[in-house]
């Protein structure tokens, strides 16, 4: 009896770390669908080979797709993942908003993610409806990407790309967001994976950092109306 007590403590220790553990937020390119709710902007110095990545929510804005503008629905994000950029330079290589952490830890997929999955729900950490962060991450050219696309990708092997783990919530009374209160997550829609548009100085030429410069979120709408046409 005394080994089937200890049989049992052991098994209900590990269920309460398996509940209370954190999320694997990182997930296969194919595993997401591509709906526009979620934007980077995406700058690169080629001279210190460190990518600025501005991660927006288009929930709640002008720029938020159809039919989820019309329907009023509204997420929250947890997750921003590279797809097909070097490795990093070193393991302190980047930085990201408070709260937030680079994992490398989940197998071949590596990610931006929010470091405790009980505060999800609460703005911070998680990034609100109109709301933008920025994440650096500087890489050397001479190792390999991580986060490969599937073989079954059809686009440019020099490709980038970016998945946002976002979460569905019920709209809010409270202006402004009260930090403290969490959001309540709208059950009927739940959770997905969202394949970012994106645009900005990705590959930066001399004769065309100014213009694209000038480029912001105006961009966005037929950035994110052609890729979801074109199924990225």
């Amino acid at each position: 009896m005394k080994n089937l007590g200890g049989y049992t403590i052991v098994i209900l220790t590990l269920a309460v770390v398996f509940l209370v553990g954190p999320t694997a937020y990182s997930q296969n390119w194919n595993s997401a669908s591509s709906e526009g709710i979620t934007y980077v902007d995406v700058q690169v110095d080629e001279i210190t080979n460190t990518y600025t990545w501005t991660l927006s929510n288009l929930s709640g804005t002008e720029f938020m797709p159809s039919p989820y503008k019309e329907n009023g629905v509204l997420v929250l994000i947890w997750s921003l993942q590279p797809f097909n950029v070097p490795d990093l330079l070193s393991p302190t290589s980047w930085s990201a908003p408070p709260g937030w952490t680079w994992d490398a830890s989940a197998g071949q997929w590596k990610n931006f993610e929010i470091i405790n999955q009980n505060k999800k729900y609460f703005t911070p950490p998680a990034i609100g409806p109109t709301e933008s962060v920025t994440f650096t991450y500087t890489f050397d050219p001479s190792k390999p990407r991580i986060n490969p696309f599937p073989s079954d990708y059809g686009g440019n092997p020099d490709d980038i790309g970016f998945l946002a783990h976002v979460g569905a919530v019920l709209p809010r009374t409270d202006d402004p967001i009260d930090p403290e209160i969490p959001w309540t997550p709208d059950r009927i829609m739940n959770t997905w994976y969202d394949r970012s548009g994106y645009g900005g100085n990705i590959v930066p030429e001399p004769s065309s950092i100014a213009a694209l410069s000038m480029l912001g979120l105006p961009m966005v709408v037929s950035l994110v109306r052609r890729r979801r046409t074109a199924g990225y």
